[in-house]
């Protein structure tokens, strides 16, 4: 079993294949709010550099929460590597052919790196 060192002080290192006969295990992230797009940008690299593979956005309508689809793009344009998403969109809130645009907007223009989530959020 090969590991590798965590991406944070304390936490315990994990496993490329946990059982020996499957992928890796992926890690990911959630971004719950910025003020800025500097903000924004800023905890989207830092997650790319702490070796998360998906950083994922919730949809919520309270202050201080962006919309998901918009952020996403700007979470894309300043990492490289890392995949951007979806916790569950609320598909009361939107018209499902008007979804399925944008989210194929943002699949293309971050390189195929979206990871939707849709669901009845409340």
């Amino acid at each position: 079993m090969q590991t590798e060192s965590p991406p944070f002080p304390g936490m315990q290192p994990w496993s490329d294949d946990l059982h020996g006969d499957g992928p890796p295990v992926p890690f990911w992230s959630s971004i719950w709010g910025a003020a800025t797009r500097k903000e924004w940008r800023k905890k989207s690299k830092l997650a790319e550099s702490a070796g998360f593979d998906t950083l994922l956005t919730a949809d919520h309508l309270v202050d201080g929460m962006l919309a998901p689809l918009p952020s996403l793009i700007v979470a894309a344009e300043a990492t490289s590597r890392i995949r951007v998403g979806t916790l569950v969109l609320n598909n009361d809130f939107r018209h499902p052919i008007v979804l399925a645009r944008e989210a194929a907007t943002v699949d293309l223009l971050s390189d195929g790196r979206l990871e939707l989530g849709l669901g009845a959020a409340t």
